[in-house]
């Protein structure tokens, strides 16, 4: 019981960090989709489209 205690507590650990992970890639993510966008503007505006 107290192996299974001790995996289960490894496990519950494991979900949360890759939970952050997924969040921190998610805004990391966002960050970069919003740059290109900015990056596009730019382009365009620069080549008078």
């Amino acid at each position: 019981m107290d192996n299974s205690h001790s995996n289960l507590h490894h496990l519950e650990e494991l979900v949360s960090d890759l939970s952050n992970q997924i969040s921190l890639l998610t805004a990391e993510n966002r960050a970069i989709k919003e740059r290109l966008t900015y990056l596009e503007w730019d382009l365009h505006r620069e080549n008078g489209c």
